[in-house]
């Protein structure tokens, strides 16, 4: 069976776009529209397959086109060889961000077309954020989380189920990125993506004969075959997204040289807003006396540099939720998680709070099955908080009955203050904004969702307040429409520096 063509849009540039193309047969004919026509308009095309790489006929390409105006608004066409045709849309980036402005990014994780019963690519993006005239407030970026296909897991009724034989990595990313329930949604918007556990498998790199690892094909750990398979598989269908289109070449060197390392933790500065997306997943070691490496040295010795330059809001995205302590969520009592590897943990929270002295932090992730938005307060200074966003699943993952009936029963949603022995610090959920959605508070629980955060200045100096409007959605319920609904709306006001 041949697969229809795939276009997922990657990184934006002020002059650029970076696409994704997966085509059957010869490699296809492009058409961007409207068409470059600006200094160093260009086109560059790059085969990513290598040697035993198994997609057969497949094709898989890193196309940029250069040379294209800011903020401006492009679709590439893709005709594959036996004429099947498909599109994406994407977005220049303003050639600044000065105050006065609006810059909307989406964020989601935990991702299972089986589990997908809303089908939340049917409304994506809300309808608030149409790219659309007469005054479009787009989505500029949308940040993949994690976990954005389940490699350990497969269907079982209205169930997923431990795998009892190994995945095949490439055969698994085809079947999820070309569903028809995900494909929709992954043409929509710029997109960048980190790993977490299930782009390998529960608890990467972790693996049997531990409490929680049932897969007895995971026994050769991080430095098995496997492993070493699906950290391919991420870097082919989803790291590549990651590469600015002004990094793109078609030399086979340079590409993997860049998708090795560069392209698992990518940064963007765009002055009053700047983000920095950290690997926390593909180069972590397993927990022992002797390794507690999450975070390759390279990464946080760059999120670091990140951290203590810089004026302008500083947005952190990670897989997991960054305060959850070691045991706080049933589902992943037994899971080492980010906070167990003590001598990165510290580095990257001492460089957290330490950047609360002179600009403003969010860290936003996903990994844990509920959304929340927070700050975080480290005493003796309380009047640097830290706030935290949360978004996840985009759809349910239910296991099996023989594992649902010795879970613990699922945890009420976040609500008010937690103390967090392990920052050292509080943490507050915040209320929603009253009057708006259909949520209390800014916390949910067993939905799918995905969130939107707008950057909004009025002002019309670098040092201008700054709202962050953090929405929740989930896709209705009802067949007759596909407007999402909102779950709950929060308004962060950073009316002034630290």
């Amino acid at each position: 069976m041949t697969i229809p063509p795939l276009v997922v849009p990657g990184r934006p540039s002020a002059t650029g776009l970076t696409w994704w193309v997966l085509a059957d047969g010869a490699p296809p004919s492009l058409q961007l529209v409207p068409p470059a026509d600006g200094a160093g308009a260009d086109t560059v095309v790059h085969d990513l397959r290598r040697p035993g790489d198994p997609l057969g006929a497949t094709g898989v390409y890193a196309v940029a086109t250069r040379g294209l105006a800011p903020d401006t608004g492009y679709q590439l066409r893709v005709r594959d060889e036996v004429g099947r045709r498909e599109a994406a849309r994407s977005r220049t980036l303003p050639a600044a961000l000065a105050p006065p402005f609006r810059f909307t990014i989406a964020v989601g994780s935990c991702y299972s077309s089986h589990t997908d019963r809303l089908e939340i690519g049917r409304s994506y993006p809300p309808p608030l954020h149409s790219p659309s005239p007469p005054d479009p407030d787009p989505i500029r970026l949308r940040f993949l989380l994690g976990d954005q296909l389940y490699m350990d897991l497969e269907p079982f009724g209205e169930f997923t189920s431990p795998r009892s034989d190994p995945p095949e990595p490439f055969a698994r990313y085809l079947q999820e990125w070309r569903h028809p329930k995900f494909a929709p949604f992954l043409r929509q918007t710029p997109t960048l993506a980190l790993a977490d556990d299930h782009e390998l498998w529960n608890d990467y790199p972790h693996g049997f004969p531990q409490p929680q690892i049932r897969w007895a094909w995971t026994v050769g750990g991080p430095d098995g075959d496997l492993a070493r398979r699906c950290r391919r598989g991420f870097r082919l269908f989803q790291a590549v997204l990651n590469l600015a289109p002004e990094e793109i070449r078609d030399d086979a060197g340079a590409m993997d040289a860049a998708l090795e390392r560069p392209a698992l933790s990518p940064s963007l500065d765009l002055g009053p807003v700047s983000f920095f997306c950290l690997d926390s997943r593909i180069d972590r070691r397993v927990l022992s006396a002797a390794s507690s490496q999450a975070i390759h040295p390279d990464a946080l010795a760059r999120c670091q540099q990140w951290l203590a330059g810089g004026d302008g809001v500083a947005v952190l995205l990670v897989g997991p939720a960054f305060s959850d302590a070691p045991k706080g969520f049933p589902m992943v009592l037994f899971d080492k998680n980010l906070s167990n590897y003590t001598d990165d943990y510290r580095t990257l929270s001492d460089a957290l709070f330490g950047a609360l002295t002179h600009r403003h932090v969010l860290v936003i992730g996903g990994d844990i099955h509920r959304s929340r938005v927070a700050v975080i307060e480290r005493q003796p200074a309380p009047a640097c908080t830290l706030h935290e966003i949360v978004s996840s699943p985009l759809a349910l993952i239910r296991p099996p009955p023989d594992v649902e009936d010795v879970l613990p029963p699922p945890s009420e949603p976040d609500r008010g203050e937690e103390k967090l022995p392990h920052l050292a610090a509080t943490r507050r959920v915040l209320e929603a904004d009253p009057g708006v959605g259909t949520e209390p508070a800014a916390a949910t629980i067993a939905q799918q969702v995905y969130a939107t955060v707008s950057f909004l200045s009025t002002g019309v100096s670098p040092a201008s307040p700054v709202d962050v409007i953090v929405r929740a959605w989930t896709p209705p319920s009802r067949s007759d429409t596909t407007a999402p609904v909102l779950l709950y709306q929060t308004t962060l006001r950073l009316r002034s520096r630290p």
